[in-house]
């Protein structure tokens, strides 16, 4: 059961991450379009 139900942590833990970079990656463009279209 362990071999089986670490792999699945990894792979949650995994999707998280790549959720969250992504996430920050579309709020940080966002703000940085905002910033630049203001300053502009």
């Amino acid at each position: 059961m362990t071999l089986f139900d670490m792999p699945n942590y990894l792979w949650i833990t995994t999707l998280i991450m790549i959720l969250l970079t992504i996430f920050c990656c579309l709020v940080l463009n966002k703000w940085f379009v905002s910033a630049v279209i203001t300053f502009v």
